[in-house]
């Protein structure tokens, strides 16, 4: 079992601040009944999103004018497996906020959603744009599976259930998600709070905010927590935001414990703004954060793969890209894999 620890308290000032309003729980009579809460000053929800808006989340509609479906967005099958075998330190996106990584010897699923529907009942609610290329096959015995929340698009059953050598791998998860992932396999749970880290491997992983919520259906609203997480490897820092709205806040705690080589930040399902302000970042505020945690190079995620809001689906690339080329970006810092592509960190 891996150590968990809290890093030191004189480096989380800035954490402890962001803490001190989520971290606190809210406790009802006779059953524990706690839930968790975002920082305080973090943006919230102004207004509904019309029923017309809902049917085409849920179709998938796009506008008229949207822009075109980019080539070769998802790699085929053969492909996606080849770059998986990139020796060295390297990212493969599965689609929306899933990766698997290596940094040096250890490797991390994180998020993996790899089924065709993103709800608790088949053939209803969100649906994958396309097949995944990959398997869960593909993505056996991790070292850690890391999961940021309970939303069906990032903790799928199916795939976790399915997944070669999940007994053995380290599952760090938010507070409160333990008792669940327990269910159907996952042994080694470590619950991490906000501040606290655990190192697997070569690897320490450190929990930090995000902005958002949880929930798997009507009884369970923030029950449990919803999570970023830091990568350390002592070579190379990586920065997983999360499925997360924008703050200010959220960057210096990425940057704790030194700035970021890489951020995985989350370009997409940002309209209707006065529901998705709350909840997810725009592409431009997703450059905003990677540039608070200090990134030098930024790959955008949690896009293209299913249906969550109203923008057309393939409007987030070149807003991020724009946005990163007037942060400051290199152009070949701003990273748009395709689905089941691999950034190799070594080159």
């Amino acid at each position: 079992m891996p150590s968990l620890r809290a890093r030191p308290v004189a480096a989380l000032a800035t954490l402890a601040a962001l803490a001190a309003g989520a971290a606190g729980v809210i406790h009802a009579s006779g059953r524990d009944r706690r839930t968790f809460a975002n920082p305080p000053g973090s943006p919230v929800r102004s207004g509904s999103m019309h029923p017309s808006a809902v049917w085409r989340m849920i179709a998938g509609e796009d506008r008229p004018d949207a822009p075109p479906r980019r080539d070769r967005h998802v790699l085929v099958r053969d492909e996606a497996i080849d770059r998986l075998r990139v020796p060295g330190d390297r990212v493969t996106w599965l689609g929306q906020a899933g990766f698997d990584v290596r940094l040096g010897a250890t490797r991390l699923v994180i998020d993996p959603f790899l089924d065709e529907w993103a709800s608790p009942v088949r053939g209803v609610g969100p649906r994958r744009l396309d097949p995944s290329p990959l398997r869960p096959e593909d993505l056996a015995d991790p070292d850690v599976i890391l999961l940021s929340h309970n939303h069906y698009d990032h903790l799928d059953r199916l795939t976790l259930g399915s997944l070669p050598g999940r007994r053995a791998a380290v599952a760090i998860v938010p507070e409160g998600l333990g008792p669940y992932v327990r269910e159907f396999g996952l042994a080694d749970v470590v619950e991490l709070p906000w501040g606290a880290a655990v190192r697997v491997g070569g690897v320490e992983v450190t929990a930090v905010p995000a902005i958002h919520f949880s929930g798997r259906g009507l009884l369970d609203r923030n029950r449990t927590h919803w999570n970023g997480y830091v990568l350390d490897s002592g070579r190379r820092r990586v920065y997983f935001a999360g499925d997360t709205a924008y703050s200010p806040l959220l960057g210096p705690a990425a940057v704790i414990g030194g700035a970021c080589d890489l951020a995985l930040v989350p370009i997409g399902a940002y309209l209707p703004a006065e529901v998705m302000a709350a909840v997810h970042a725009t592409p431009e505020e997703a450059i905003r954060l990677a540039r608070d945690a200090g990134a030098a190079r930024v790959l955008g995620m949690h896009w293209g793969t299913i249906s969550l809001s109203t923008e057309p689906m393939f409007e987030p690339p070149a807003r991020f890209v724009a946005a990163g080329r007037a942060a400051g970006f290199a152009a070949d810092a701003i990273l748009l894999p395709a689905i089941g592509g691999t950034v190799a960190l070594d080159a």
